[in-house]
């Protein structure tokens, strides 16, 4: 295709290669946003495309069903009748390795007779440029901008995914769309039934079904399907139910921390909790009388010492009896008559008991003393 100050027009070779040629195809590649050289198209031209790609005129020359060549046409001048370059049914070039993986010999040799006849019978032959310097070199997925590849080698890694069968074609837009549409939905729509492990499980097989499904396409429909939007959208799905699940939880527990203070509030006893540690963590108001003392000042203090607790009769502390209390596996009550010192040193008296609060190990990681 040439334009030479003028319309759009296709030419074809010199006439005696023309001439002689059992057939003719285009060599057009499509070159990626990054440079990169990855499909072809199987027809192209002018207008319509006609031309069939030159690999795949090769091949039905090899299996002896050669396709008539096309006329060459030039562009209708005209706004209402643009034409332009057309192609039809991309595929993806099945690279078989790096550059130089096709045996390549020196045309001046085989010109002169200096290679064996035997070398090149029964052997398809492609005849092209392969030095850098001359400018017919492409960056390849296998090769990249450091080792390109020359033109003429690309076309034969396209002639062997033609006679292999291994050209795989690009799924279209829509397609593609829906697919990951699909692949995104379904693990959207399992996570509201699913419990915490089994959600873990079904992101799982989300993350991983995007990669197989692609490798399934690819190995039994030749079909090319790009895994990363759908990808992308089940960990982007997975973050969200994530963030919304957590949400709920930590709105839950609090609004059970507000009923549970509001209860502990308006019971006629003082009741008083305390971590692991034994330092407080909650005191309610008749607590609070009974102690002389406000929640603010006594969070995280030693629950025995804001609890200074003797006994009625002997006015000895009573921590021994307490401690044991809290090492009861049961709701133990301490034995005796007790006394609560409070900050004013006034006595009043009380009864006790203590609970442990334990998890789903039986692990202890609170008291309740009221």
């Amino acid at each position: 295709v040439e334009r030479l100050g003028g319309p759009l027009k296709e030419t074809l070779s010199v006439p005696v290669l023309t001439e002689a040629a059992a057939a003719i195809g285009h060599v057009d590649l499509e070159v990626d946003r990054d440079g990169i050289v990855r499909s072809t198209f199987i027809a192209a031209g002018l207008g319509a495309a006609d031309w069939p790609n030159f690999a795949l005129a090769m091949a039905r020359l090899a299996s002896g069903t050669p396709a008539p060549a096309p006329e060459p046409h030039a562009e209708v001048s005209g706004p209402a009748v643009p034409v332009v370059w057309r192609r039809n049914d991309e595929v993806l070039i099945p690279y078989l390795g790096v550059p130089g993986h096709f045996p390549r010999l020196s045309f001046s040799d085989v010109a002169l007779g200096r290679v064996p006849q035997e070398l090149l019978r029964g052997r398809v032959v492609l005849i092209g440029a392969t030095a850098a310097g001359l400018g017919d070199v492409l960056p390849t997925p296998l090769s990249g901008g450091a080792l390109p590849m020359s033109g003429v080698e690309v076309i034969a890694n396209v002639y062997r995914g033609v006679m292999d069968g291994t050209l795989r074609r690009p799924m279209s837009y829509a397609a593609s769309l829906l697919l990951v549409a699909a692949v995104v939905l379904v693990p959207l729509l399992l996570y509201p039934y699913s419990g915490w492990r089994r959600c873990i499980a079904v992101a799982a097989v989300a993350l991983a079904s995007p990669l197989l499904l692609s490798a399934a396409l690819l190995l039994f429909a030749n079909l090319w399907w790009a895994p990363m939007g759908a990808l992308a959208g089940n960990l982007l799905g997975f973050g969200l139910w994530t963030w919304r699940r957590a949400d709920s939880t930590r709105a839950a527990l609090a609004e059970g921390r507000r009923q549970a203070a509001a209860t502990l509030r308006s019971i006629g006893e003082g009741v008083v909790t305390a971590d692991a540690a034994g330092l407080v963590t909650y005191m309610n108001p008749v607590a609070e009388r009974l102690t002389g003392q406000r929640l603010e000042g006594v969070l995280g203090q030693p629950v025995t010492q804001v609890l200074t607790l003797l006994d009625a009769s002997s006015g000895e502390s009573a921590a021994v009896r307490v401690s044991d209390a809290m090492n009861a596996s049961e709701p133990a009550a301490v034995d005796g008559s007790l006394d609560i010192r409070a900050a004013d040193d006034a006595l009043r008296g009380v009864d006790l008991t203590v609970s442990r609060v334990v998890d789903g190990a039986g692990r202890a990681f609170g008291w309740v003393f009221a």
